[in-house]
């Protein structure tokens, strides 16, 4: 009887010696493909980014040789939003999208089949972190490749402030210059709300459920020279179809900014509010530059 338990325990022992290397193996083959899928999409993106640099270049060189001033105005704005949010402009052609659309679904493929493996292996720990930077591949990517849109295009209605201080062409209405910098360079698209004390101010837009990422950064832009921090904490929130989707870390310091990137997916009304739970004095806040991607 002992002899026959010996044999018994060396079995199992060998069994748990053969399967924890066939696990190891398939855990190696689920992150080889993830990486494989990462580096090839990288490898697009910078093609992309190249090509589309090439090609505003171009553009600019065709329209300096013409002495067409106004097009070389254009291209150089066009320049500076796609260096500094993404905006890829209209003119690019399809031949240069789709090689990093084709990488950025199948990287999204190989994260989905990364997750299932995980969750059959047992690994609930790494199902969930992939899972997490999955939704993060999502936001960056469509940021980059899909149509984007400022908020402030759209028509906003059921404005909150304080005294009618509201703004949403990058000045700051009634209490400041009539154009409004961030580090020497103008913000049009940005929307300025001046919080009542103990209150919050609001506005909203319809989205209609078309969107699907918001970005924006967040802040209290300085823009007189008389200009204080603001009196209390500030925090941004936004609100999908009234459910909480994001809140900043209170603002209390001018010039101090935060991102916001979040999904909107399916919502259908877009609340931008910020709270001031006591002095409202300086309750300077500014949505910069917030966009819609699609």
């Amino acid at each position: 009887m002992r002899y026959r338990g010996w044999v018994i325990v060396l079995t199992l022992g060998l069994c748990g010696i053969g399967v924890c290397p066939a696990r190891a193996d398939d855990v190696e083959m689920v992150k080889e493909k993830l990486f494989q899928a990462k580096k090839e999409y990288d490898a697009e993106v910078q093609k992309f980014k190249k090509a589309v640099t090439d090609k505003l270049n171009q553009r600019e060189d065709d329209a300096r040789k013409a002495g067409n001033k106004k097009q070389v105005d254009q291209i150089k704005a066009e320049r500076d939003a796609f260096e500094k949010t993404g905006e890829c402009p209209q003119m690019v052609p399809a031949s240069i999208r789709e090689p990093v659309a084709a990488a950025r679904t199948k990287l999204d493929k190989a994260y989905t089949a990364a997750i299932k493996e995980y969750v059959r292996l047992k690994m609930d720990d790494a199902a969930g972190a992939t899972e997490k930077e999955q939704g993060e591949f999502f936001l960056t990517s469509t940021l980059m490749l899909g149509k984007k849109t400022y908020l402030t295009s759209l028509k906003h209605f059921d404005v909150k402030v304080l005294k009618n201080w509201f703004a949403n062409d990058g000045t700051c209405g009634e209490i400041g210059p009539a154009t409004v910098k961030l580090n020497g360079e103008v913000i049009p698209h940005s929307i300025f709300l001046h919080v009542p004390e103990m209150d919050f101010a609001q506005v909203r837009y319809p989205l209609g459920g078309k969107s699907t990422v918001f970005h924006a950064t967040i802040g209290d832009v300085k823009f007189r020279d008389d200009q204080t921090d603001p009196f209390s904490a500030m925090t941004f929130e936004v609100l999908g179809d009234d459910k909480s989707l994001w809140k900043s870390e209170p603002v209390t310091k001018m010039n101090s900014f935060q991102k916001c990137t979040i999904s909107i997916a399916k919502v259908k009304t877009l609340t931008l509010r910020v709270h001031c739970k006591d002095n409202n004095g300086w309750g300077c806040a500014f949505w910069i530059e917030p966009i819609l991607a699609e």
